[in-house]
């Protein structure tokens, strides 16, 4: 019975999930060219390649918090460092284009990076919150993508 009761839950909170993720993308449509075509996942986030093997933007709406970022997941820690020590070095510029928000998350102790732009304490469970959600996501989708997308597009050129 536990395990029944465990599968339910599971289909429930996936199906409410993928229900949010379709109010993101219909929002979505027309302001950016990211994530079109993909369909709703029932995981928390959705991800779209910056052009860099192992480099996306993500966004996340879990139950604690939801959240932009630049995740940067190459094969080594050696890589995604020097990665993110190139987008680094233009902080003043990529922020200057982002505006308020950005963490930057170097996680010296792991083999990812990431920068992300996040609000905490709100999440997928909240449907009352979703527009409030949404609009957190998409405007963060469009600032990553003005701020990060040109010196991603420099990155891929010179490497």
């Amino acid at each position: 019975k536990q395990i029944g009761q465990e599968k339910k839950n599971t289909a429930a909170r996936d199906s409410v999930r993928r229900e949010f993720w379709t109010q993101f993308l219909q929002q979505m449509q027309g302001k950016s060219e990211m994530y079109v075509n993909q369909k709703p996942p029932a995981i928390a986030w959705m991800s779209h390649s910056m052009g860099i093997s192992g480099s996306n933007f993500n966004v996340y709406c879990t139950r604690k918090y939801v959240r932009g970022e630049v995740y940067l997941s190459k094969g080594t820690a050696e890589e995604n460092k020097r990665i993110f020590d190139y987008y680094y070095d233009r902080r003043e510029e990529i922020e200057a284009a982002f505006g308020p928000g950005l963490v930057w998350e170097r996680l010296d102790d792991g083999i990812h990076s990431r920068i992300k732009h996040q609000l905490d304490d709100i999440g997928w469970d909240n449907r009352e919150a979703w527009p409030r959600i949404i609009d957190f996501l998409i405007d963060s989708t469009l600032r990553f993508e003005r701020a990060f997308g040109p010196h991603a597009a420099q990155l891929k050129s010179e490497w």
